[in-house]
């Protein structure tokens, strides 16, 4: 048992092996608990059973540091009463103890894991697996990830914020997955997909009761339907949205601030208010399949439109007075927000003696060209053509480039969108396997000379092609080519056979 402020700091695992009977560690006051890695409870098979074998306690101001996970939770009791506090402090991925029924409630709890997976909830064993904070979270550092996608009141009951219970938060730490606060009590969370984060507010409150939950969470990707709005939007944002689900006892209304971390991520680059206001939040409307404006939205003071090349400018809207709960997005009334290109599809394809990359979109703003890019390890990408783009679009546009790798293995490729003013953003990452590529043609010389010729070994049906796959020159049964024509750069030479080799003309 540890007292006042006594610490116990444990370098390695916590073992707790109970054999003849309960075995009880507790600490008390402001004692401190310190495991550098996992806490793992044993038993022989005599002596107490089960979950009795093992306790571990923590009581009044006490606070149990963990930095590797709890092991073999249904060989003990991990207990937390009073003001105690669990801190998930790891280095890698961690997750919540899943504990016994009545001591699944944490009166506090610090989210300060640095890994880039963060803290995870750890599955049920017992036929129970939910976790309610009831006193303090404090996202600290990292990420918490509750595992669940919010697609109706209930996706946010396996991580909950208790009605008494206060958030804080420091920036870069927030939740993914959906989440659940419950009461109808003002609050502030950070919530967020992947590297993408967001602030949100909700104040105002009107109606409900101890029992109302609000349920949340932020999706970094299209909601979809984007163009499809009531008639007062031009479109809505391609690259995120909320959820914000009222549930349990009926809220009748609210304020809701929806906040962005990264402008240029967000395409925030009109933050005018009064009568030139561009950018509202928007609602989706489920009886009419439309984004309807919020007209009540107001930008929060100091808020800051992108500046290429600048520092993650940050800024908010705030949307007075909801009263339809759902998902919600940032929405242009005109062209003054792009807010991205939708990307609906994006694959590539091996097909024998090249490589397919097909895309499509189902709307674009702005949309100036796509940059294609390569990479044989994913890390390092180049550029190996453009494609232009459709400018401004409401309907579905399709594209394909046709890639001539010239070496086999995993081929990586990425897309850069990149609009009228400069701004660009990047697609994810798509590979795919090319099979040993035999050496299709033997061409003399290569490099070549600008005005000058090619040979073949024999006689050649060929197409050659730059490297946005325009085909440049057609010969038919030659064993020489005039490249006279063709400026200095990176061309492809295909045969009768398929097979292809690049050439290069300086």
């Amino acid at each position: 048992m540890l007292n006042g402020g006594s610490r116990l700091n444990i370098g390695r695992d916590f073992v707790m092996n109970g054999t003849t009977g309960t075995n009880t560690t507790q600490a008390n006051g402001t004692a401190v608990i310190d495991v550098g890695r996992d806490i793992v409870f044993l038993a022989a098979s005599s002596g107490a059973s089960g979950v009795d074998r093992n306790n571990l306690n923590t009581n009044t101001n006490a606070t149990l540091i963990m930095r590797g996970n709890l092991v073999n939770p249904g060989m003990g009791h991990y207990e937390m009463y009073g003001n105690s506090t669990l801190s998930m402090s790891g280095t890698s991925a961690q997750f919540m103890p899943s504990l016994i029924d009545s001591w699944r409630s944490f009166p506090n709890v610090i989210i300060n894991n640095t890994s880039a997976t963060g803290v995870g909830l750890a599955p049920k064993y017992d036929g129970n697996y939910y976790f309610t904070v009831t006193q303090n979270i404090n996202f600290q550092q990292g990420k918490l990830n509750t595992g669940n996608t919010l697609s109706g009141c209930g996706g946010g009951n396996r991580f909950i914020i208790g009605a008494a219970a206060t958030i804080s938060s420091s920036p870069g730490s927030y939740a993914t997955g959906g989440i659940r606060k419950d009461g109808n009590t003002p609050f502030s969370i950070p919530l967020g997909d992947g590297s993408n984060s967001s602030i949100l507010d909700i104040n105002n409150i009107v109606g409900g009761s101890a029992t109302s939950n609000i349920q949340m969470q932020y999706v970094a990707s299209s909601a979809g339907n984007n163009t499809s709005t009531d008639g007062t939007l031009d479109h809505v944002s391609g690259k995120e949205y909320w959820q914000v689900l009222s549930c349990g006892t009926a809220i009748i209304s609210a304020d809701a601030t929806f906040r962005w971390n990264d402008a240029c991520f967000s395409d925030i680059t009109d933050v005018s208010g009064g009568a030139s206001q561009d950018l509202f939040m928007a609602g989706w409307n489920g009886t009419t399949s439309k984004w309807d404006k919020i007209s009540s939205s107001t930008i929060l003071g100091g808020s800051q439109p992108c500046v290429p090349g600048g520092s993650n400018e940050t800024g908010g809207i705030v949307a007075s007075g909801i009263t339809s709960f759902g998902k919600f997005s940032f929405g242009s009334a005109g062209n003054s927000n792009s807010l991205p290109v939708e990307l609906i599809s994006w694959k590539a394809t091996y097909k024998k003696v090249h490589v397919s990359l097909d895309w499509s979109t189902a709307s674009e703003l702005n949309n100036d060209f796509f940059k294609v890019e390569h990479s044989i390890n994913g890390e390092s990408f180049a550029e190996i053509g453009r494609i232009d783009g459709a400018g401004t679009s409401r309907k579905i546009n399709q594209y394909q480039f046709i890639h001539y790798p010239d070496q086999h293995g995993m081929q990586y490729y990425r897309l850069q969108q990149v609009d009228y003013d400069g701004s660009n953003h990047y697609s994810p990452i798509v590979a795919v396997h090319v099979e040993v590529i035999d050496n299709p043609l033997h061409i003399y010389p290569n490099p070549a000379i600008v005005d000058g010729s090619i040979s073949f070994d024999e006689k050649r049906s060929i197409v050659i092609t730059d490297v946005a796959s325009n085909i440049v020159l057609k010969v038919d049964k030659t064993d020489k080519v005039n490249v006279s024509g063709l400026k200095a750069g990176v061309y492809f030479v295909r045969c009768e056979s398929g097979k292809v080799t690049k050439l290069l003309i300086q």
